[in-house]
């Protein structure tokens, strides 16, 4: 049974299963902000879908458009095994001369820094919610290094302190610069990136916002109490049935819009309520 809403504008609101998606939410009120943590896709949830093509940099996308328009004519993420995309990506970025060239990073930071900051509508807001809960972590299928800077310049907007500035968890250069999946061992998949380097003590509650089906699993290796996954879904890919079906299996409320993200910062303020 799926429940349909408006949210905000044209959004629409779909929950699989609606008994259950009220639990979660009276679970997580009951544990308060705290015990909370959200944890935030970058590429297509922070960023607009299908908007960033070229002014956020990332794996498949540091100007280069021969190797990022092969890739995403051979594939999308989310249509194809994650592992594979991404391998392709940080193999071809590294064949090009991304790991061996100094210049060629420094290309990518004045790129970035010249770059138009394309976000979501409400992400400020959503920065400002999230950074009062127990911990903000921001995801990404990029580099750490050019992912980190556009994070700050948000979080700066949104008047965030420094200290509660979200931690970003992407992929880093080795130390002969070239591209790694950060704690990728084996058939680990990208969603299961090292996360040693963020502090969850306290932390039983995560709350997901993400855009692809992968998405779904950037807890995965976390000791969690409950998880609430929202998924973003584009109007493009909604008329397909089956893609349809499939966010809604997958997510515990999907919200179908192309440029706002003020619907899943609702939800979280509702964490708030006593």
């Amino acid at each position: 049974m799926t429940e349909a809403d408006r949210g905000t504008k044209s959004t629409e609101i779909l929950i699989g299963d609606p008994e259950r998606f009220k639990r979660l939410m009276e679970e997580f009120r009951i544990a308060g902000p705290s015990r909370i943590a959200a944890i935030v896709d970058y590429d297509g949830t922070i960023s607009p879908l299908e908007m960033n093509s070229w002014d956020i940099p990332g794996l498949s996308n540091l100007d280069w458009p021969t190797i990022a328009g092969k890739l995403r004519r051979s594939a999308k993420i989310g249509e194809i095994s994650e592992d594979e995309f991404w391998l392709q990506s940080i193999s071809s970025l590294n064949e090009k001369g991304f790991g061996n060239s100094e210049s060629t990073f420094e290309d990518v930071v004045v790129h970035l820094e010249n770059a138009c900051l394309l976000i979501r509508e409400g992400v400020h807001n959503l920065f400002q919610t999230c950074s009062q809960l127990g911990r903000f972590i921001i995801y990404s299928a990029g580099i750490k290094a050019v992912i980190e800077p556009h994070v700050a310049k948000i979080s700066q907007i949104a008047d965030i302190s420094e200290s509660d500035i979200p931690s970003v968890v992407s992929n880093e250069l080795d130390g002969s610069n070239l591209i790694t999946i950060s704690g990728k061992t084996g058939t680990t998949l990208l969603h299961e990136l090292d996360k040693q380097g963020v502090n969850l003590n306290g932390i039983s509650h995560f709350v997901l916002i993400g855009d692809s089906i992968g998405d779904a699993r950037m807890s995965d290796g976390l000791q969690a109490e409950a998880v609430i996954k929202i998924g973003l879904l584009s109007t493009a890919k909604a008329v397909d049935p089956s893609i349809k079906a499939s966010y809604i299996d997958t997510f515990d409320i999907v919200i179908v819009s192309d440029d706002s993200i003020e619907d899943a910062n609702t939800l979280i303020e509702q964490f708030f309520d006593s």
